[in-house]
Formats: structure tokens, sequence, C-alpha cells
């Protein structure tokens, strides 16, 4: 987490830098500030999306807002720090940076068409990892207030289609 969390705030200062040069540029600078809003899009969803999932569900009076903030205010020698990231996250001085991780769900259910935040944060609380989430079936999903049989239909199919658009991707 620590990584995907030091290399998400690392291209949030490379563009805030890069959107600074881009006024002196005049129009080609228009051009560039297309191209540089064209590749950050959604880098800030992205970043709240990854720390809530793998966020230690033990760790939750620590908003993901909170934590952003403190990743925000490390210098970018601190940044590149795995032990630095680790403690601005909450994760300890480092000393289990080795240590597997598995995701709650988030950055998946946050691609699912038309599914409230409530519901998945409801989703993510009831199956606690990415993996039973992902083996839930339509009856396991409606176990989940506010999922009705519609709905888990929905998010079945949904996670289907996701799940293997991204093994495809790993292999094409």
């Amino acid at each position: 987490m620590a990584v995907v969390a030091q290399r998400l705030e690392m291209v949030t200062r490379i563009a805030s830098e890069i959107e600074d040069y881009v006024l002196e540029l005049g129009t080609d600078g228009r051009l560039l500030s297309l191209q540089l809003e064209e590749l950050i899009t959604g880098v800030d969803t992205e970043r709240e999306l990854v720390i809530r999932d793998y966020l230690p569900s033990g760790r939750r009076s620590k908003s993901p807002e909170a934590l952003l903030n403190r990743l925000e205010s490390l210098s970018s020698t601190e940044l590149v720090d795995p032990a630095a990231a680790a403690r601005a996250l909450g994760l300890g001085n480092g000393e289990h940076l080795d240590g597997a991780v598995a995701p709650r769900g988030f950055r998946l259910l946050a691609k699912v068409p038309r599914l409230p935040a409530t519901v998945v944060d409801r989703l993510v609380d009831h199956f606690g990892t990415l993996q039973k989430l992902l083996s839930a079936g339509v009856d396991d999903l409606q176990a989940v207030e506010g999922v009705g049989e519609l709905r888990a239909r929905s998010v079945r199919e949904g996670l289907s289609r996701l799940a293997e658009s991204t093994i495809l991707e790993r292999y094409v």
C-alpha cells in the first residue's frame, strides 16, 4: 500500500510542478495543459480508493483524507522512503513492509456502474476482502443491507466483467 500511495503522491506533485511551467509557455502551454489534465484525471479519486482499499479495518479512526494529508506533508525525500511513508499512513515504522496485504474491494466496486457509496461500504464491511467479494454469489450479496436481487445481480455481473477484463489485460 505504501508504495502505491507514494507513486500516486509523486504523480500529483509532478503535475503541480508542470502546471507552473505551463503558464509560462503561452499557446504551447495550453496544449501541454490539456495533455497533463488527461494524464492526471482520476488520480485524486484513485489515491483515496487505494488508501481505503488497504487501510486495515481496525484503523478506521483515521480517515483516508487525514492519511492523504499526512502523506502530502512529507518532503520529496521522505516520500521515496518506504518507512517514512508507512509512518505517515499509520502502518508503524515500516518493519512489516514486506508482509502481504489484500485489497478490500473499494477500487473494483467503484467501477461497478450505479452503485451508491453506502452500498459499497456495506459490501466491503460485510465481506472484508476482495477475494471473498469476488467469490460471493447473488444470494450472498443479497444478505447485505440495501442489496436486493436486482442490485445483487448487477454487482455480480459487474464484478465478473471487471475480473475478466483484468485477466485479459494481463495476457494481451
